[in-house]
């Protein structure tokens, strides 16, 4: 913000009430008002200062804005990118998402065509390798909560289906208390190392189900943009059940 400007209309008010100038700014002055005078029109190169200055926030803060719709996936739910990482933990909200399935996979082997000497290659293992175990939840993210404008206490939500990846999975041990009601998450703790690549235990709580693992990276995949409305998404609307590791952006 440049106060230059602002600085110098008021010295140059200023000078011109001092000598007496009879119309400035609006304010004429007739016989023993000089003083009353050059106060209105000081006065008057204040509001126009602070005038000045809220403009010039006022254009910092729709530049701001701006930079913030640019660099947004989708600007109408706030989402600011389709695909997020472990990296990301503390800004991610994982509070009544849905889960609708998860799986476990494992290394599938070589190719079919695979030729012999492919083969061989595929053969010669390290044993001292990480888990080749992937662990996969097809669930409904939630981007953001909105207090509905037309039920009072309601709240709506930006929902997307998203495919949440582990990777070099191990241990997985947990409980499964009830399947009378669907799987929705609460929390999900990291505990050990936060360096990338690194082994680090995963506590996956849910409503009537815990999982816990050790596994090395996660990321989350926004598979389709954002839909506005209910907390958990229609079938149709998402895409059926599915596991594919590719985000819409």
């Amino acid at each position: 913000m440049d106060r230059a400007p602002v600085r110098a209309d008021l010295r140059q008010v200023g000078d011109y009430a001092r000598r007496g100038g009879g119309n400035a700014s609006g304010f004429r002055g007739g016989a023993g008002s000089g003083r009353v005078g050059r106060r209105a029109v000081l006065a008057a190169a204040r509001r126009r200062a602070v005038v000045c200055r809220h403009s010039s926030w006022l254009r910092v803060l729709v530049s701001a804005d701006t930079r913030l719709m640019q660099t947004s996936v989708h600007p109408e739910s706030g989402l600011s990118k389709a695909t997020w990482t472990d990296q990301d933990l503390g800004a991610m909200s994982w509070e009544l998402c849905q889960i609708h399935a998860l799986a476990v996979t494992d290394y599938e082997g070589p190719p079919d065509d695979s030729t012999p000497e492919e083969l061989l290659d595929w053969d010669d293992l390290d044993d001292t390798a990480p888990s080749a175990l992937t662990l996969l939840f097809d669930l409904d993210y939630i981007v953001r909560r909105v207090e509905s404008p037309l039920r009072l206490g309601a709240t709506m939500y930006w929902v997307a289906p998203a495919t949440l990846v582990f990777e070099s999975v191990d241990s997985i041990s947990g409980d499964l208390r009830s399947l009378c009601t669907p799987l929705k998450m609460r929390k999900l703790r990291r505990s050990g190392p936060a360096a990338p690549r690194e082994t680090k235990g995963w506590d996956l709580e849910c409503d009537n189900f815990n999982l816990r693992f050790s596994a090395r990276d996660f990321t989350l995949h926004v598979r389709r943009p954002p839909r506005y409305g209910a907390r958990v998404l229609r079938m149709a609307d998402r895409g059926g059940i599915s596991f594919e590791e590719r985000s819409f952006a």
